[in-house]
């Protein structure tokens, strides 16, 4: 009740005092991981202002936070919302993510993931508000030469998505060389898993990883999953991913802001567990998790397909003392089909123990 109070004091202009541990401003904020940041911001006693237009958020995956229903492409919405609200920090999480559609329509890719993210610096300016943590991509590290990468390694952004997130990065730190901001961006390596506790569901209609494409086949009959590449040189022929579960990804862009809510220095960082699992690892851990036959179609790899590709996180588990709580595979598939619950009907989930114990 107390976020629908808020709601209706922000549209007749009422400023509020906001006495708890912060008031952050998470932007695209119901989508799969803006959601669960929300969440864990929430029970940490922060006030939370969530920013989504819905294009692929859903207004149910919001709880216990003031959500505002806009874009970023809006200069007069920000200026609104900063001029309301005492916002301490920017968690900034809202853009298209779509590699192959961003080849297609470049121009709207860099006007909502750059042209859009200026907006939002340019009222965050205007607001004196200072800190800000930012989701890139490990895509801008193109086809990387080695299968570890880290933060020194070449950038090679190969599409207007990976390229939008790379402009990002550098716009960071020339506003940090000015002194206008402290930031973080975090390098989001293969984003998978869901609310542990089950309570925030996956709604994504569009834009799939692999793991929530193999899921929902399960749950079309007769539908099957293209494996592109099954003679790479790997270890079983298919192409290897660093996958991180979307807790330990809240995790560690909630400690980036804290940190430089104290007054740690700004940083880039990779977010991954560190270690890599191949696609055809991904098809046993969900047919574990799951109990059902995955139905699957070889298929050529793909031209540019990138054979392996894996986070060292060391930079990020030494500055920020941060570690992934899930490293294994099966609990982040496990967590991944009990955020799908609500498109099949009721049954009993494995506990991960039982999973292992299994495999």
């Amino acid at each position: 009740m107390l976020h629908w109070i808020r709601y209706a004091l922000f549209f007749i202009g009422v400023q509020l005092t906001l006495l708890e541990a912060g008031c952050v401003l998470i932007t695209g904020g119901a989508g799969n991981i803006g959601s669960i940041v929300n969440k864990k911001l929430a029970h940490s006693g922060y006030t939370t202002i969530v920013l989504d237009n819905l294009s692929t958020g859903t207004k149910e995956s919001v709880q216990e936070s003031l959500f505002i229903e806009g874009d970023l492409s809006d200069p007069a919405l920000l200026n609104r919302i900063f001029a309301t609200y005492p916002i301490d920090a920017v968690i900034h999480l809202a853009g298209s993510t779509n590699v192959v559609a961003s080849l297609a329509d470049p121009l709207s890719y860099y006007a909502n993931n750059v042209a859009a993210t200026i907006n939002l610096l340019m009222a965050m300016e205007r607001a004196n508000v200072k800190v800000i943590v930012f989701a890139s991509s490990c895509a801008v590290y193109g086809t990387p030469t080695e299968s570890v990468v880290s933060e020194e390694s070449f950038l090679t952004p190969l599409s207007p998505y990976a390229k939008s997130k790379a402009i990002v990065e550098t716009i960071l730190e020339d506003l940090d060389q000015a002194q206008k901001i402290r930031f973080c961006a975090l390098r989001y390596f293969n984003v998978i898993g869901g609310d542990s506790e089950g309570e925030i569901k996956n709604h994504k209609e569009q834009n799939r990883n692999l793991i929530e494409i193999i899921l929902h086949s399960l749950l079309t009959p007769e539908a099957s999953v293209r494996i592109f590449g099954t003679q790479l040189p790997t270890r079983d022929g298919t192409s290897i991913r660093d996958y991180i579960h979307v807790e330990d990804i809240a995790d560690a862009t909630i400690l980036a802001m804290q940190q430089l809510l104290q007054g740690s220095s700004s940083g880039i960082y990779n977010l991954g567990n560190g270690k890599g699992w191949s696609v055809r690892e991904v098809l046993e851990a969900a047919e574990l998790v799951t109990g059902r036959k995955v139905r699957v179609e070889e298929a050529p790899a793909r031209a540019g397909e990138i054979v392996s590709i894996i986070a060292d996180p060391t930079q990020i588990e030494q500055k920020l003392d941060w570690k992934p709580a899930h490293s294994s595979l099966v609990e982040m598939v496990k967590d991944s089909w009990q955020a799908l619950s609500h498109l099949r009907p009721a049954e009993t989930i494995c506990s991960s123990e039982e999973l292992q114990q299994k495999n």
